[in-house]
């Protein structure tokens, strides 16, 4: 009956298939310089290639079809020195060490109807192209970043520690592409002071802890920072044209950041059968990446920009416990707790 899909047909006679092929690499190597220094090498590649096919018979709907690729490749390398010294009650680590990152995303598709034959399904078989829907394109995406980080404890009752990241992303512009985050925690198992003697038949465990810290965010366009031209999808009577991006480019754009500050205590009761984990944090987000839309006169529908912020507080909580234990029956309870508060900040003017 005309009008009708024939679902048979479809399930039956039509092509549509997708072959994946991945690889990951990964190799290190490491170097004892001294007794507590040491240097250490890695290299990680993957690769992703795919396929897709897919035909459409005279018997279904006409003889449609196309064929698309896609290659990805990512490849990331670190170099980084370790220092571990112990003496007598005191323990120091540090780490030194830079990274470098690359994305490579390339795509190639074409696809038509009128196949010359049914049973060659190459592209070279569609006699009539559709022409907006073949195209390639690449996309490249790098960063870098150098990072040092030092700790030190005391019989394990007291503990520092300390990282300073610096990064930068090829996702922003020159004035704006390097971000630096710093961050630090001190820790402190009161238990183990003299003390604290009276409670080691109920407490066996106790631990404040505070830290703070800065992480930063660049997931926008891979060229999100420039004007773009595109071409390949825009025809003037049959020829080939160039025409601007309807994304307007922003030299300025830059890190979204968020800052945490967190303060806890880890406690462990009654021979470990009863833990307790409790946190409050403060956790803010400072220009924040967003695509803001443009008014229409301008010839652009939109912008990346960096605007605002945000705030999120609260406290957390987890309780575990073991009311059972015996070889034959174990019986565990948890009980997680949240309260958070959000709060805008900052808007956008």
């Amino acid at each position: 009956v005309g009008g009708r899909r024939n679902a048979l047909a479809w399930a039956t006679e039509g092509v549509n298939e997708f072959q994946t092929y991945s690889a990951t690499i990964y190799n290190y190597l490491s170097f004892q310089i001294t007794d507590n220094l040491k240097i250490t090498s890695d290299f990680n590649i993957r690769g992703e290639y795919e396929d897709h096919l897919e035909f459409l018979p005279l018997i279904v709907e006409g003889t449609e079809g196309g064929y698309e690729n896609e290659f990805n490749t990512y490849w990331m390398q670190q170099n980084y020195l370790n220092y571990d010294k112990e003496v007598g009650d005191h323990k120091i680590n540090a780490v030194l060490g830079m990274s470098t990152e690359k994305w490579a995303d390339r795509n190639i598709q074409i696809s038509g109807e009128n196949y010359v034959s049914e049973s060659v399904l190459t592209t070279n078989a569609i006699q009539d192209k559709f022409i907006d829907d073949i195209n390639n394109t690449e996309s490249r995406h790098a960063m870098m970043g150098i990072f040092a980080r030092a700790g030190y404890s005391f019989k394990g009752k007291y503990i520092l520690n300390g990282t300073v990241r610096r990064d930068g992303s090829t996702r922003f512009g020159a004035d704006n592409r390097w971000g630096y985050f710093p961050s630090g925690s001190v820790g402190w198992r009161f238990t183990d002071e003299p003390f604290m003697s009276w409670a080691q038949n109920v407490l066996d465990d106790g631990k404040f802890r505070a830290s703070y810290g800065e992480t930063g965010n660049e997931r926008v366009g891979n060229y999100s920072h420039l004007d773009l031209y595109e071409f390949g999808d825009n025809y003037y009577n049959g020829v080939l044209g160039v025409v601007p991006s309807t994304t307007l480019g922003n030299p300025t754009l830059g890190w979204e950041t968020t800052k945490q500050l967190n303060i806890g205590a880890d406690l462990s009761f009654f021979q470990n059968r009863v833990s307790l984990v409790a946190d409050y944090y403060v956790k803010t987000t400072q220009d924040l990446l967003y695509q803001q839309a443009l008014a229409p006169e301008l010839g652009y529908e939109d912008i990346y920009v960096n605007i605002g912020s945000i705030e999120n507080r609260g406290f957390e909580f987890l309780i575990n416990a073991f009311p059972i234990q015996h070889p034959q029956i174990r019986w565990n309870l948890g009980l997680n707790m949240a309260f958070n508060r959000s709060k805008a900040l900052e808007f956008f003017e």
